[in-house]
């Protein structure tokens, strides 16, 4: 049973709220799965990159623009403080070359397990259904009966990985407390392609450069039935438009290279071994021309090679990628939240927290850096008020 009122209620026992119910243990969670932490444990593959190794300042670029926003909940809580807060609770974390932050062993049921040691007001299969605001705080309907509380924390995440529990709920309570919502799509996730290589599913490439406009990304990618995903694509997603084209730079190659090769040799092979490409995703990007011996092509042909291999194009989207996408692009304008607090500047006695937040950082441990950032600097505002 619920009690009738309490100080302080979070909504949603993911990422954020788990760490400010760990640092705040006195706060009631609710989370209307029958369990916690549930986006925490698909993170990064189950592996759940914690963090990356980079000081605050570094890590601030890595928020589509939000370097301002996110800059004080960075440096409050930085990488290292992150690994020192695991570090307590018994997680030793590892760092990747790349820079990657991870739990010792590898199994993100280590990070929920970690902060449950201390989170102690957990209630699980308890959805809310309403919020309301009162003079003297908060009114929640719920699944378990109504109580009331003098301060809110919406730490609900956004709407990617629906089946772990984000549908947006708390972006519609604080839709109806006042608050602007930018609107919500999928980031981290793959590009939808009008022109897939389905053929070559599961090919990686080790280094490309992916352009949708103005934006650009470097990186690996890996080839799927329906586009392109790895960290490459991921990053450039929240950019993905149907007007627009994405360009693919699979490896480095001109005109001058091709002139280059053997001319007795079919060109795909050549190509593969000059370099490194697949010689299935070689084949594949070069049609026709895949099997023509070097020294048959036209200069023509050769340019068409060219821009085959380094400016591969295509319409493309993330249509349907909500259900999978890594986090989301969009939620509560972060103009209407206190950057230093986590307090809303619409709703007295409201916090929100991680995801919820028109928030997104870049693959690498940037997101579930913010969650935690947030809520440590919601959890100093509300022992100080």
């Amino acid at each position: 049973m619920l009690p009738q009122r309490t100080e302080t209620i979070c909504i949603g026992a993911g990422a954020a709220g788990l760490f400010l119910c760990a640092l705040r243990p006195n706060i009631l969670l609710l989370e209307k799965m029958p369990s916690p932490g549930r986006k925490i444990l698909v993170t990064g593959g189950g592996l759940c990159n914690l963090t990356h190794d980079q000081d605050a300042r570094q890590m601030a670029h890595c928020y589509n623009g939000k370097e301002n926003f996110v800059s004080p909940a960075l440096h409050n809580l930085p990488p290292e403080k992150i690994r020192s807060f695991f570090s307590s609770l018994a997680l030793d974390t590892v760092v990747r070359p790349d820079g990657k932050v991870f739990p010792a062993r590898g199994d993100a049921h280590d990070v929920v397990a970690a902060l449950m040691k201390c989170v102690r007001n957990l209630v699980v299969d308890c959805p809310v259904t309403s919020v309301l605001r009162r003079d003297d705080g908060f009114i929640l309907e719920t699944a378990k009966g109504t109580i009331s509380c003098t301060r809110l924390v919406i730490a609900t995440g956004g709407l990617s990985y629906p089946g772990t529990g984000s549908t947006g709920d708390g972006l519609a309570f604080a839709h109806a407390l006042g608050h602007s919502i930018v609107p919500p799509r999928p980031a981290l996730c793959q590009l939808v392609l009008d022109r897939p290589l389905g053929q070559c599913e599961g090919v990686d490439v080790k280094e490309t450069r992916v352009r949708i406009g103005t934006h650009e990304t470097m990186g690996p990618l890996v080839i799927t039935a329906r586009g392109v995903s790895g960290p490459a694509a991921m990053d450039i997603s929240r950019h993905a438009d149907r007007t627009q084209s994405v360009e693919i730079a699979f490896a480095q190659l001109s005109d001058r290279d091709i002139l280059g090769f053997d001319g007795a040799k079919k060109l795909a092979k050549a190509i593969a071994q000059r370099t490194g490409l697949a010689s299935s995703l070689v084949t594949a990007l070069l049609d026709d021309l895949a099997d023509r011996k070097v020294s048959t092509l036209t200069k023509e042909e050769r340019k068409a090679v060219v821009k085959a291999i380094t400016a591969y194009s295509s319409p493309c989207s993330t249509k349907g990628e909500m259900a999978r996408a890594t986090v989301t692009c969009g939620g509560v304008d972060t103009a209407e939240v206190d950057r230093k607090t986590m307090a809303s500047r619409i709703c007295p006695g409201l916090y929100i927290i991680g995801e919820a937040l028109d928030v997104d950082g870049c693959c690498g441990g940037y997101n579930l850096s913010f969650a935690f950032a947030s809520a440590a600097l919601a959890a100093r505002s509300l022992s100080s008020s």
